[in-house]
């Protein structure tokens, strides 16, 4: 890990998030000032385990975007399918944004969460 994403990260742990205010700075230092450095460690340190390019990548979305993020800056599919429920389809809007995906690069497919058939 390096200094700068070891001292980020120790600043952030140290934030107070009793209230919804705290919380939301808390959150915000995290997507501006930590997760581009995580994103870089996390390429840099498995890029050498991907052998094949990825041409198509399919993702469930769930409530975090940070998994989909990584995925995405690893493999840098050229296409993406989001397969998402009506109650995350937000997280998807912070995966394209934070990736600068445009939109010919993905897919979303709402599927049922009650029923895995739909699926």
């Amino acid at each position: 890990m390096t200094k700068k994403l070891r001292d980020k990260t120790k600043h952030w742990m140290g934030l107070e998030r009793t209230t919804f205010e705290q919380r939301a700075v808390a959150e915000e230092y995290y997507e501006t000032e930590l997760m581009q450095l995580i994103v870089k460690e996390f390429v840099q340190n498995n890029k050498g385990k991907i052998f094949e390019e990825v041409e198509y990548l399919i993702l469930s979305v769930g409530t975090s975007y940070e998994p989909l993020v990584l995925s995405i800056s690893l493999f840098c599919p050229k296409k993406i399918l989001f397969m998402y429920t009506e109650k995350v389809e937000q997280t998807i809007d912070k995966v394209v944004d934070f990736c600068a995906l445009p939109s010919s690069a993905y897919q979303k497919v709402m599927v049922s969460e009650v029923n895995p058939l739909d699926i």
